[in-house]
């Protein structure tokens, strides 16, 4: 019996709370959200003109272009210097995608040492992607912005004592 009085009173008080916001609310109809207002300007809009009840005609899909190319390396980086890849020309939107592994050169310099190159893609119009101390199965992405020659800089100038293996395996799609 008192779960019913308990399930009637919480009723009650939802229904007493409904009405009760409805006052708090200004008068007259509630502004929507999902309908902004419409404004009018002068002038005209570049675009495509569809028949009543009609689409527009197909737009030019781009198509995705995948940097393919054979692994490289692991190339020995001396302490100090820069490893510089060419790339080759690239067609803008060029999506090049890469794993690159670090290692050291012999098992000793884990004593003395971080396994680490700084990576740098330079293209036509400077550097397009960096990153600083890049570790063994780090995940190279970067998408050309234009076309032209493009080449990956690895750098072991952090390093004074240590040489370290790099190389790189070029995703597919």
């Amino acid at each position: 019996m008192r779960f019913w009085v308990f399930c009637a009173v919480l009723a009650l008080l939802v229904v007493g709370l409904w009405g009760g916001l409805s006052w708090l609310r200004p008068f007259g109809p509630a502004p929507s959200a999902s309908a902004p207002e419409a404004r009018v300007t002068e002038g005209k809009v570049a675009g495509e003109v569809a028949p009543p009840g009609g689409r527009p005609g197909p737009t030019a899909t781009p198509r995705a272009i995948f940097f393919r190319r054979e692994p490289y390396g692991p190339v020995k980086i001396d302490p100090g210097t820069v490893h510089r890849l060419e790339l080759g020309r690239l067609e803008a939107g060029t999506l090049v995608r890469a794993v690159v592994t670090v290692q050291f050169n012999s098992r000793l310099s884990n004593l003395s040492g971080v396994p680490d190159v700084d990576l740098a893609v330079v293209g036509p119009s400077g550097v397009v992607s960096s990153q600083a101390q890049a570790r063994n199965g780090y995940q190279l992405s970067f998408q050309s912005p234009t076309a032209g020659e493009y080449a990956l800089e690895m750098s072991n100038a952090r390093s004074r004592i240590n040489a370290k293996q790099v190389g790189v395996q070029f995703l597919q799609p």
